[in-house]
């Protein structure tokens, strides 16, 4: 008999993102060697219960209903809106915190529950999943990966730049792979575990499915096909470019260290698989550079962009499966450190 925490019925608070939730134990069961509990959170739909770790869980007592006020008030510090005109040079630069209209789009509406605002996070961490309503609305606007340098003494922006937020706001990231992006912080930044590579569906093979299917789908031509295939090339050199910059936790540059060394003269798009994919599209900066392509070229390839995320979000249940992450051993931490 395997000895728990918590009990099946048991009130709690558990971590969704980095803020903490009302949440009811339903079941329990051990999963490779990791007790993982089925939690229902207050307030919301059914739709939303999850198996988490154990250690995701907190007792409902009064020290986590302190650390539950605490993790609130950081979060809405964090989202004040900065002033615009010149930095002070005494005023140091934040990270934006993008939030949703109404990461993974409203809060719960249970009395029961003390945090009624959607999870956010800056830094190196992707947003938290969105705190979805009863009828939670199906998409929210594009997550913040990483955090926007704000440059001392500048009043306005280039119009290049203003553009590039302009045509971003377009994009967005349904509320389940927004799940996905905070399952995948998760699992390398708490449970320090790595993704298996090479993938076994590499970023470029899931591009080109994509583009099989697209081809199936719309019964285009062959210069309809050839326009997908820029696309794909595109955004395969993006990638390639950012991974190594933008795209990587810490404790995964090692590992990455490694792939540079055993495939040289490989692409990382050959080597990494979806959940990095979807990192790219939900990075901050850019993925079109307009002093490159014109308003029509951008909107273009933005359109492009939406029916790829799309993509990713039908077949996502096949693309993003946490069994594709290994434990990372001992002397991996020791490299890390």
């Amino acid at each position: 008999m395997v000895k728990t925490k918590f009990t099946e019925g048991e009130r709690v608070l558990c971590y969704h993102g980095i803020l903490l939730y009302e949440a009811k134990c339903l079941e329990h069961r051990v999963s490779d060697k990791v007790i993982e509990f089925k939690v229902h959170y207050a307030g919301w739909n059914k739709s939303w219960d999850e198996w988490v770790p154990e250690d995701r869980i907190l007792k409902y007592n009064e020290a986590s209903l302190q650390k539950q006020k605490e993790l609130k008030k950081e979060y809405e510090l964090s989202k004040v809106p900065k002033k615009k005109g010149v930095k002070r040079k005494s005023e140091a630069p934040k990270a934006e915190a993008s939030t949703t209209s109404s990461s993974r789009a409203s809060t719960p509406s249970s009395e029961a529950s003390s945090v009624k605002t959607p999870v956010t996070a800056s830094g190196k961490t992707p947003l938290a999943p969105p705190t979805p309503k009863e009828t939670s609305e199906p998409e929210a606007k594009i997550m913040v990966l990483e955090p926007v340098q704000v440059k001392e003494d500048i009043v306005e922006k280039p119009a290049a730049e203003q553009k590039d937020e302009i045509l971003l706001q377009e994009l967005i990231i349904p509320e389940n792979l927004k799940k996905v992006l905070v399952d995948d912080w998760y699992l390398i930044q708490k449970q320090d575990k790595l993704y298996n590579l090479p993938a076994k569906e590499t970023v470029r093979d899931v591009l080109d499915n994509f583009i099989q299917f697209r081809v199936v789908k719309t019964n285009c031509d062959k210069s309809g096909e050839s326009a997908l295939r820029e696309v794909a090339k595109g955004i395969c050199t993006y990638f390639d470019v950012l991974l190594g910059k933008q795209l990587l936790y810490k404790f995964e540059r090692p590992q990455y260290a490694e792939i540079l060394q055993k495939h040289p003269f490989t692409a990382m798009s050959q080597i990494y698989g979806a959940p990095h994919l979807l990192r790219l599209f939900s990075w901050k900066g850019s993925l079109v550079s307009k002093s490159q392509f014109d308003e029509n070229s951008c909107e273009y390839l933005n359109k492009h962009f939406k029916t790829i995320i799309k993509y990713l979000a039908d077949n996502k249940n096949t693309l993003f499966n946490t069994d594709n992450y290994m434990t990372s051993t001992p002397e991996y931490h020791r490299r890390v450190i």
